[in-house]
């Protein structure tokens, strides 16, 4: 049994795939777990209130924020709701969470797929934009770093940098379309059948890929990270390493991502959302992964959420009961 060495040097709080909507339950596109839409609120709720009991640092909200149904009301069905309702349901909806995560320190916001039903990226910047800390955000740009700490450094990546979802038109969205067109046979690119097994699954339209131009930026964060002897997180919504969730939940271009983080040993860790169910692994260079499950998917009346302990030697994750899991990772 591990017991730190290290004092602990700050925490920050995390929590994932909210998706609320005023909609009915109901089972997710495969009719294998049930989603609780309303009471989604309810875990952002519990989230605040437990974030309000701690000393936080920062908080991750590692995206789906909203529902792609979150235009709707009730039982309401899509073609029964006009446009401009569903626009006013879904700016009500999202306000209604932001103001309850408005009293929490330095909300560091992921942008998920279900972000991109509702708003393309321009628009998202004015109503979900990247909070840094230090410096204003760049126009377009969805990945930033702060140093939450002399000794750590937080890293937002992109996951939908190159992506059918959020732009309608430029490179990457031309980049995005031409994977797809060759990768997935499919008329509906969501669709995994026919796709190769493990991560071959990954190239689904509500995955997405790191640009190069984001990929070199992120190297220069690390090596400046190495040069002042600090460690780094990781934080992004679709997942970095197989083994950590479902491979059809994989980045399009994790390999070379996760090759990337891998020559440099700042890097600590990982942190994730988009599989609903989570999960954890740990790579063969020592860097820990982890994939907070969605608040969404737990039971109704539960919480689900994390509080996370950063020392010089462990990160230490404070799960909900039940919901998720409390872990000691070692760092190397």
């Amino acid at each position: 049994p591990w017991s730190p060495m290290m004092a602990r040097l700050f925490t920050f709080g995390a929590i994932t795939d909210v998706q609320h909507a005023r909609t009915d339950n109901a089972f997710n596109y495969a009719q294998e777990s049930m989603r609780f839409y309303k009471d989604a609120r309810e875990k952002l709720v519990k989230f605040s209130q437990a974030c309000s009991q701690e000393s936080l640092a920062f908080i991750l909200q590692l995206g789906d924020l909203i529902d792609g149904r979150s235009g709707l009301l009730g039982s309401a069905r899509a073609c029964d709701v006009s446009s401009e309702d569903k626009k006013k349901n879904r700016d009500a909806c999202l306000e209604d969470l932001l103001s309850i995560m408005r009293p929490l320190p330095h909300v560091l916001h992921a942008w998920g797929n279900h972000e991109f039903y509702n708003y393309p990226r321009t628009e998202l910047e004015q109503r979900l934009p990247m909070c840094n800390p230090d410096e204003s955000p760049v126009p377009g740009q969805a990945y930033h770093a702060w140093s939450a700490h002399p000794r750590l450094r937080v890293i937002m990546y992109d996951s939908y940098d190159i992506s059918v979802l959020g732009r309608v038109e430029g490179d990457l969205r031309a980049s995005a379309d031409a994977l797809l067109a060759r990768l997935n046979p499919n008329e509906d690119k969501n669709s995994p059948i026919g796709l190769l097994d493990g991560p071959g699954k990954r190239f689904l339209g509500f995955n997405g890929a790191l640009s190069r131009k984001q990929l070199d930026w992120i190297e220069g964060q690390l090596q400046a990270a190495t040069r002042a002897e600090q460690r780094v997180i990781l934080a992004g919504h679709v997942p970095v390493a197989p083994g950590s969730c479902d491979p059809m939940c994989l980045l399009w271009n994790y390999n070379e991502f996760l090759g990337l983080l891998q020559r440099y040993p700042c890097v600590a860790a990982t942190f994730a959302g988009h599989d609903h169910p989570g999960g954890y692994t740990q790579d063969e260079c020592g860097i820990h992964h982890v994939v907070l499950p969605a608040a969404l998917e737990a039971p109704e009346g539960t919480a689900c959420h994390a509080m996370v302990d950063v020392h010089d030697d462990a990160i230490v994750i404070r799960g909900t009961p039940g919901t998720v899991k409390s872990r000691r990772l070692i760092l190397k």
